[in-house]
Order: C-alpha cells, then structure tokens, then sequence
C-alpha cells in the first residue's frame, strides 16, 4: 500500500512543479548570409537566454553572452524586438536588429539587411494540438 501512495505524491509534486519550470522557445533572423538565433525563456516574463549570430561565410557561428547585448524591447504579444550589440567580441562587429511584426532590419557591417523574422514561439502557441 505505500507504493502507490508515494506514487500519488510523487505525481502530484510533479505536476506542481512542471507548470512552474520556465519554457524556451526559438526567434530567428535569415537573410543574405547573416543568420540570429535566440532562444526565449520564459518565467515570470519573456527574456532573450542565448543568441548565436552567424555572418556570411562563418558556418560555426558566434555564442553571445548575456552582458554582452542589451535588449531594449521584447514583447512577444504585440512581436516587437529592439536588440542591441556593442561588438564586444573580436568575431563580431556592432549590430542592431529591429523587429516590428514580422519584419526584421539588421544594421551590420555599415548596411541594412531586411527580413521576415519567425516569431516561433506566438507561432507554436497559436498551433492547433
């Protein structure tokens, strides 16, 4: 009989702390050689975790760290996204990536690249099943 009843706890201490581990999801940029992944987690609000940026020719791409960019708006209901990088890092110039639905401006390298932007995350949200 105690076999189920730690069974019973268990599941229930599960499905307590399931809702409350923070969720991840995908945003990317691609256009013209240049490539931006970020993954988004979310706990109490949605917060850029990681970007990796790969520039024409680079195939293995550069990790930004956290103190490295600074993001000026995330807002996934309204698919807006202002992100700023300084160029901190030798393997990459400044850039700023501007988002406003599901368009996208990449000021890189003294040009503009223009591009959708996949907002994954409204887009599994929004998906039937």
């Amino acid at each position: 009989m105690k076999l189920p009843i730690r069974l019973v706890a268990v599941l229930l201490l599960w499905a307590l702390v399931v809702p409350l581990a923070p969720a991840t999801t995908s945003l990317s940029f691609l256009q013209d050689g240049y490539w931006i992944d970020m993954e988004i987690g979310h706990a109490e609000s949605a917060t850029v975790a990681s970007i990796r940026v790969h520039v024409p020719g680079d195939s293995n791409g550069v990790h930004l760290p956290g103190n490295t960019f600074a993001v000026e708006v995330l807002d996934i209901d309204q698919r807006q996204l202002v992100l700023h990088y300084a160029g901190d890092l030798p393997a990459l110039g400044p850039f700023v990536l501007t988002v406003e639905g599901d368009k996208a401006r990449l000021d890189i390298d003294g040009r503009t690249v223009a591009s959708t932007f996949r907002w994954l995350c409204s887009d599994v949200a929004s998906s039937p099943g």
